[in-house]
């Protein structure tokens, strides 16, 4: 066979090949999303692209430790967006070439010549694992905003491109291709995975590029997701900014979920029967939700005891193994028991724990809050001195105080933290105890009360009966729950609880209230959520969004 064949028939596998690398299309949706390394929901509503072609030429270890990542578009008049999320189990930025490094590679013909050299208005982007970015030359790279973050398992990249055309509308295409460089460690790249093109480096030309198409959604049966882009736990909680000024961005960007939750393994923990780690903080008769009935030979629970096994109090109680004794029984668990057992959390794999209600309350579950500003005192090391700080306490932030049970559970949050495992916690905004300092004042003074208008009171009591007439609304009838009222238009808390609940939110997500909730919790899980009207939450959520745009 001549050289010449040869040529030829090279060249017809390169142009064959080229030929079907055009063919692959990626659809931006119209949309603007915040570049701070946050997946808003925004992004849901794209196209995943991976970066499955592995360039032979430029690849030095095994296909399957190749570094891939999938890549999302969005756009508005002025910008392309991109979202890249890659799979790399050891990230290293050593090389003293950035185009060596850990990095994803963006490359753009706005023109779609399909030239086979650049040109003036082709641009290639590259942004590291760690945020840097250059241009090596090719395209304005000026025009470029980008936020990295490094996950579990990889890294994440969001990129704001400034198009140079002053315009962009649905409808219009572009060339792109997409490519994920992997470093070895030790300063070299030794692999390169693409979306588009697996011949060589994009940046030798724009006939080979992909399409991009500008639209207002994705077309029918185009799907919007995929488990490659599940990658985005970061390595540790990050720190959030001093600062944040978006709290009048769009319902999309303010109900975006934090990256970090779409590989969150959570750990549930009920407080009362993980560990009792400190038992001089043991609940007492009193301490129980009826104390009254319960008989005087009560005593906490031995962890070793059998379920099914009843105490002798039990059957003092009665006959009914649930209501005369399980749903009374106490075995003493708190918070210095789950910081005892951090490291055994940590070796199970898990980065989050998930608190049930931690604050002050008299029943087992202790969804009947009776503070939603302090921690249970038989969690903490001081339950007789937490109560008496309680007790002097009103309605007025200025007043409350960190009793040694709310210490206790900043010193847990921080040893979590620097495991790096995030701490959520219940939030039950319906309703509260019959112990809640507003619910007893009411008790007390009656329609002489400032809260009267925090609940909802059907009737007031008679002094001049022997009977109680007091009534009000419990959740779904259950008395030990009084609901909080509604304002007069129904589609808000009333504004006094709302309040309440508002600053009693900023003290656990910012505790010393210095704008740096680095030392807060991680975000919240909701108790009957579609019971409290949808205006309390936007305005919740924006100000869970200031506090912490990264919380869950």
């Amino acid at each position: 066979m001549s050289r010449i064949t040869l040529v030829l028939l090279s060249c017809l596998s390169i142009l064959a090949s080229r030929t079907s690398a055009q063919h692959q299309t990626i659809h931006a949706v119209k949309g603007t999303p915040v570049v701070d390394g946050i997946v808003d929901n925004i992004w849901l509503k794209t196209q995943p692209q991976l970066t499955t072609r592995i360039v032979d030429s430029e690849t030095k270890i095994k296909a399957g430790a190749v570094s891939k990542g999938s890549f999302r578009c969005l756009w508005d008049d002025k910008h392309l967006y991109v979202l890249a999320q890659i799979k790399d189990s050891r990230i290293s930025t050593t090389s003293g070439n950035p185009w060596e490094q850990d990095s994803i590679e963006i490359f753009v013909d706005e023109n779609k010549a399909r030239s086979t050299g650049f040109q003036t208005d082709d641009s290639q982007y590259r942004v590291s694992a760690t945020g840097d970015v250059s241009t090596g030359g090719y395209g304005v790279g000026k025009k470029i905003r980008s936020k990295a973050i490094k996950t579990r398992n990889g890294y994440l990249v969001e990129v704001a491109i400034q198009l140079h055309t002053p315009t962009a509308a649905a409808g219009r295409e572009l060339g792109v291709d997409f490519q994920v460089n992997n470093d070895d460690g030790g300063g070299n790249r030794v692999s390169i995975s693409k979306w588009n093109d697996p011949t060589n480096e994009a940046w030798h030309g724009t006939a080979t590029y992909g399409t991009l198409k500008f639209v207002d959604k994705l077309p029918a049966g185009v799907p919007s997701n995929t488990t490659e882009s599940k990658n985005t736990t970061p390595a540790k909680p990050a720190a959030p900014n001093k600062k944040h000024d978006k709290t009048d961005e769009s319902a999309d960007a303010n109900s975006r979920v934090p990256a970090w939750a779409a590989d969150a393994v959570f750990y549930q923990i009920f407080p009362e029967r993980f560990r009792n780690g400190d038992k001089s903080n043991d609940p007492s008769r009193e301490s129980t939700e009826f104390p009254d009935i319960m008989p005087n030979n009560w005593t906490v629970t031995p962890w070793t005891t059998q379920w099914y096994a009843r105490a002798e109090w039990e059957k003092n109680l009665g006959d009914d193994f649930y209501e005369d004794g399980v749903f009374h029984r106490r075995l003493g668990g708190d918070l210095q028991g789950v910081i005892d057992k951090l490291n055994y959390l940590s070796k199970l794999g898990i980065n989050t724990i998930y608190f049930n209600p931690v604050f002050y309350a008299r029943s087992l579950h202790k969804y009947d809050g009776n503070s939603f500003h302090h921690i249970d005192p038989h969690f903490g090391p001081d339950p007789i001195g937490d109560f008496a700080i309680m007790k002097t306490e009103t309605a007025d932030p200025s007043t409350w105080k960190w009793t040694a049970a709310d210490k206790l559970f900043l010193r847990l949050l921080k040893k979590a933290h620097d495991k790096n495992i995030r701490v959520i916690i219940d939030g039950v905004f319906n309703h509260t105890g019959r112990d809640f300092f507003a619910f007893q004042d009411i008790v007390e003074k009656q329609k002489e009360s400032p809260y009267i208008h925090w609940y909802i009171i059907d009737e007031f009591d008679n002094p001049a009966t022997e009977k109680s007439e007091f009534k009000y609304k419990g959740w779904w009838g259950v008395d030990t729950l009084p609901e909080f009222a509604n304002n007069k238009a129904g589609d808000d808390l009333h504004a006094d609880p709302k309040a309440y609940v508002m600053t009693a939110t900023k003290r656990w997500m910012d505790p010393d209230w210095d704008g740096d909730s680095a030392d807060g919790i991680d975000g919240w899980r909701l108790d009957v959520a579609n019971e409290v009207p949808n205006k309390f939450w936007r305005d919740w959520n924006k100000l869970v969004r200031t506090i912490n745009p990264d919380a869950y």
